[in-house]
């Protein structure tokens, strides 16, 4: 792993916060990055419990000096939110299904994104 870092790859924990996250996994990996698990971000800003749980994920990667992406953004009201704290980046259903390569390229050629990140 620290050999794939030095040479610029980045290397991101997916799915933060749910399964077999654990905090040894934190200590031992040489992370670039967490991905806050969609299964979080699905109530917010309505859930008091999971507005602290990602907030506290927030707080400890940017402790361990992580980038952060919150997958899962299907409203405005979530994205309000996420931009209100420090992570670093999105991705959901808010901006787009999954697209094919071709089809990437079009999106991002187009105007008719909803937002600029």
């Amino acid at each position: 792993m620290e050999q794939l870092k030095k040479l610029g790859v980045s290397i991101a924990l997916d799915d933060f916060g749910t399964g077999y996250s654990s905090m040894a996994y934190l200590r031992k990996l040489k992370l670039s990055r967490l991905k806050i698990d969609p299964s979080i971000i699905k109530n917010i800003p309505k859930n008091d419990e999971d507005i602290m749980t990602i907030k506290a994920i927030i707080t400890l990667a940017n402790n361990l000096n992580f980038k952060i992406t919150s997958e899962g953004i299907e409203n405005k009201e979530q994205l309000t939110f996420i931009k209100d704290t420090v992570a670093d980046s999105v991705q959901g259903f808010y901006f787009s299904k999954p697209v094919d390569a071709a089809d990437f390229e079009k999106l991002l050629k187009s105007a008719n994104l909803k937002e600029s990140w």
